[in-house]
């Protein structure tokens, strides 16, 4: 398997589901997306909607996060709980450095 090219300075994160990488990207769209999934009128509604965040949401967000950084986030299901909340976090806090 080779290393998936990630670039640091648009905030990518990977994460290994199955044993293949994955890039995750938060961008402006995935923001749009995550705010229609959760029905967030705004950011703040969004913020408050991910902290008390249930296992199908962060499938949510995860795929989200995938298909940003360039894959279909259909493996999003497989990943491990807490490899997934490290880097779903990990991918919010590259962002805003």
């Amino acid at each position: 398997m080779s290393a998936l090219a990630c670039n640091p300075q648009r905030g990518d994160v990977t994460i290994t589901i199955d044993g293949q990488q994955h890039r995750l990207r938060l961008t402006l769209g995935a923001l749009a997306e995550l705010e229609h999934a959760f029905a967030a009128p705004d950011l703040a509604t969004l913020e408050a909607a991910l902290r008390r965040a249930a296992a199908s949401d962060m499938v949510v967000v995860l795929a989200t996060l995938m298909r940003a950084g360039g894959g279909d986030g259909s493996q999003a299901r497989n990943a491990n709980p807490n490899q997934a909340a490290l880097a779903i976090a990990e991918a919010f806090a590259a962002s805003n450095p």
